[in-house]
């Protein structure tokens, strides 16, 4: 039992759940709305994700601590430069409009974990406000733009819908994360929680699941998809009560295990 925590501790700090997630839900993307499932870019997603992940939470950390690192911390470097020569690999079968949209997300993470003299020495990820809306930005740029050329002939509109609807999840699914972290987070960060509260940031959560679903109903309208899918609805009914559990005192894998593996339900619920 206490082998089998520390594995599960160990799959949670080296970043595979929260970049098996990413894949999810870009895989939930293809599944629903596109021509095909590409493999390739899925690899190279979940690679380049668990490598950004890993270098915006420890770069700093090894660079502070280069003679004193841990055994655990030294397989977690070993795992990143395993994902980055497969995220290397994959890159050789992106389109030059992926590889472009993913140079600009690369840049938009680098510059969120490192310092810059364009910010004063504070990275975006310090910036007043902005840290929720860039990790938003981020996931949604990979999930809905990238598999861009293998949509169905869904047009513009299509793409313009989805891309709002799942930044709305992603910055639901934030949520427990900043109340999680209201007294741990610099208060120069100015969080949400910590601009109105946890009560306040909870009904915030509740009215941008009923865009998410509004959205839904919006694309039927529009004739982009015919009718409504049952995931959309257990989808938001699984953030409600995620929220309203929401706390400070939160147990390490409810946000990062239970929150975060919403993309992966997502995808098992198309599937079966």
């Amino acid at each position: 039992m206490k082998l089998l925590k520390h594995f599960f501790n160990f799959y949670i700090d080296s970043s595979i759940h929260v970049s098996l997630s990413v894949c999810c839900l870009q895989a939930m993307i293809m599944i629903k709305y596109c021509s095909s499932i590409n493999n390739n870019l899925l690899y190279f997603t979940f690679f380049s994700s668990l490598l950004a992940y890993n270098f915006i939470k420890y770069f700093k950390f090894i660079i502070d601590n280069y003679n004193n690192i841990s055994y655990k911390i030294k397989v977690i470097i070993v795992i990143s430069i395993f994902s980055f020569l497969s995220a290397f690999f994959f890159t050789f079968y992106l389109s030059l409009y992926e590889i472009v949209l993913v140079s600009f997300a690369g840049i938009i993470t680098f510059l969120y974990a490192i310092p810059t003299f364009l910010i004063s020495n504070y990275n975006l990820r310090a910036t007043k406000g902005l840290k929720i809306y860039l990790v938003a930005l981020v996931w949604t740029l990979i999930t809905v733009l990238l598999p861009l050329q293998f949509y169905k002939d869904l047009g513009l509109l299509f793409i313009l819908l989805i891309f709002i609807q799942i930044f709305i999840y992603v910055l639901i699914v934030i949520i427990p994360f900043e109340i999680r972290d209201i007294d741990i987070d610099d208060t120069r960060l100015s969080t949400i929680p910590q601009k109105i509260g946890i009560r306040n940031t909870k009904i915030l959560g509740f009215i941008m699941i009923l865009f998410f679903l509004l959205i839904e109903f919006l694309k039927i309208k529009l004739n982009v998809i015919d009718n409504l899918s049952l995931d959309i609805f257990i989808i938001s009914f699984l953030m409600i009560f995620l929220i309203i559990n929401s706390k400070k005192r939160q147990s390490k894998f409810y946000s990062s295990f239970w929150v975060e593996g919403i993309p992966v339900l997502w995808v098992l619920l198309l599937l079966f």
